[in-house]
């Protein structure tokens, strides 16, 4: 019972840890198209 215990908790562990990085990639996708964008507006 401990080793199916350990198991999901750290399957939740990994979960939450993919998210948290999977959420910085996508926000660092977003904020490298935001720079991309805006320096391709400002007049050169």
């Amino acid at each position: 019972m401990r080793v199916v215990w350990l198991a999901l908790e750290g399957q939740a562990f990994f979960l939450a840890f993919l998210g948290k990085y999977l959420k910085s990639l996508v926000n660092f996708k977003v904020t490298d198209l935001v720079l991309v964008l805006a320096d391709g507006a400002q007049p050169l």
